[in-house]
């Protein structure tokens, strides 16, 4: 009875796994997303290294059932945040160069390294609204100040991850 009991756990806790993976990858490409949804498109603007930011995982009604019984500790910064700003938006990201796996979180999209500046600064132009998790990378940088130069410093809601107090500090700096 106990090796049923957990061969049975074993298989609900991997069936959560694989629910995890198929939704991220089912889940719409940003032109596909933004044919569904009208409304203004939310632009979220993060550092990579944030990706693996997480928020300890609680029961809750936006969480599917099976994955209450995943062993992940924590719930991505992004998924969290994507899935509050849905309420106001379509919210689209670019994703991590040569990255394959999307998220649950914005709708990603892969743009060409030697493009990307005049991509991103069309999309802040069409967005409703930019989201911004301040960090300390050179393409972060970058669109801080195109964010400011463009003058889309009124759509812009800044974010912090959840982190230690020295490290907010300096990003704020």
């Amino acid at each position: 009875a106990v090796l049923f009991a957990l061969g049975g756990l074993a298989v609900t806790v991997l069936g959560g796994v694989l629910w995890r993976i198929a939704r991220a990858l089912a889940r719409p490409r940003v032109e596909g997303v933004l044919r569904a949804d009208r409304r203004p498109p939310i632009l979220y603007l993060r550092s990579f290294s944030d990706d693996s930011v997480g928020l300890p995982v609680i029961a809750s009604a936006r969480r599917p059932l099976l994955e209450l019984f995943s062993v992940r500790g924590a719930e991505p910064f992004e998924e969290v945040i994507a899935w509050e700003l849905t309420t106001y938006g379509p919210v689209v990201a670019v994703g991590r160069p040569g990255g394959r796996l999307d998220s649950l979180g914005a709708a990603r999209e892969h743009l060409d390294q030697d493009t990307w500046h005049e991509e991103i600064a069309e999309r802040m132009r069409d967005a409703g609204m930019i989201v911004l998790a301040p960090g300390e990378t050179a393409g972060l940088a970058w669109e801080l100040g195109e964010i400011v130069d463009g003058g889309h410093l009124g759509k812009t809601v800044f974010v912090f991850p959840p982190l230690a107090p020295t490290e907010l500090a300096r990003r704020w700096n």
